[in-house]
Parts: structure tokens; sequence; C-alpha cells
């Protein structure tokens, strides 16, 4: 399996249909526009590759961009037909952008668009605020425009530190379809106490 800056095949020798529930809203014909997941990358990470399964499985041709590095492609090579998923790593503000500008470009090939982890490169702190700001306002603009012709699903999870808030918000302005996943309970932490 190899990246490069373009979209590249992820190669498998099986397929195998999953079972997962999925919960349908986030694979189902969505309102118009962009669907955004808030999640936390407990609950996204397993359930990005279930996602991508079942759309492939029902026969969708998916181009996925990951901005936040956390995808596990052997998984998703394992368990879905490689020549229907398409997989760019963007590690930078910039890299993302040229990614949706590319993805815009060769749009007729897809049923559905994902970007992982859209805001986790803006965050970074060497990138100017005012830069950050610019970069993702393109972005989305990009994939506005994409989600005309295609579902599009951006899934963003929580700064790894409360820095550049304005950053979800501006995001929350431009997608105003949302899905937030509740938190899961942590492991110390029984159901029975929480009822006390």
């Amino acid at each position: 399996m190899r990246y490069s800056a373009c979209m590249e095949n992820l190669t498998t020798a099986t397929t195998r249909p999953i079972n997962f529930l999925v919960p349908p809203a986030l694979y189902a014909d969505p309102p118009s526009g962009i669907v955004a997941i808030h999640a936390s990358h407990e609950q996204i990470d397993g359930l990005l590759t279930q996602i991508m399964v079942t759309l492939v499985n029902d026969g969708h041709s998916l181009a996925l961009i990951v901005a936040d590095n956390h995808l596990d492609a052997y998984e998703l090579a394992r368990r879905a037909d490689g020549d229907k998923i398409q997989v760019a790593r963007g590690e930078t503000p910039y890299q993302v952008r040229q990614l949706a500008r590319r993805l815009l470009a060769a749009r007729d090939a897809y049923s559905v668009a994902i970007v992982s982890g859209l805001l986790e490169p803006f965050y970074d702190e060497q990138i100017q605020w005012q830069m950050a700001r610019t970069l993702l306002a393109d972005t989305l603009q990009l994939l506005d425009e994409l989600a005309r012709t295609l579902r599009v699903f951006v899934l963003l999870t929580s700064p790894p530190k409360p820095t550049r808030p304005y950053l979800l918000a501006q995001v929350s302005r431009a997608i105003p379809h949302s899905i937030e996943l509740p938190a899961l309970a942590s492991p110390g932490t029984s159901r029975q106490a929480k009822l006390f």
C-alpha cells in the first residue's frame, strides 16, 4: 500500500460484509450540503471504518481525505473493496485545502467524500491564526461546492488542547447539519454508579 499527494487505491484481497450496527443517519441520504459528525477519537476511529465498509458494500465509490492520521488503512483494506476507495493524507492546512481542490476536480468518480479530522492541521500553532482561518474558509467553500454533487461527511474531534476555539465555531457556521455522538462512559465508572 502506498500513499502520495494524489488519491490512490487501497488494495485488498477480499471483501467481507460487516456485522456492525452503523446508525443509518450516518450513511443514508443526508440533507443537502455537508454533514459534520462530532465525536471523540475513540468513537470516530472505529466508526469511520464501519461507515466506509458499509458504503462500499452498498455500491458507493468513496474519496477519503485523512487530516488527522488516525485511520487504520490496513483494517479498511482488509474489509472493503479497494477499487471503490481512494485515500489521501493531508498533514498541513495547505495540503488539506489542495486535496479538497483535487477532489472537487475529480468529483464525478465518487458518490461520497469523507474528511477525517478536518480541524487537526488547523490547530497547529506554527500556522498564524489569520492564515488558519483563511485556509479553513477556502477548504469549507471547496467542500460546500463538492456537496452540490455528492455526499460529504466531515468528521470532527475535540482539539488536543483548548486553543483556537474559533475554528470549530467557523465550521459550525459553515456546516449547519451535524450529528454529535454522545460521549463514551469512562471505563472506571459503572452504569449503576451513574444512576445514583
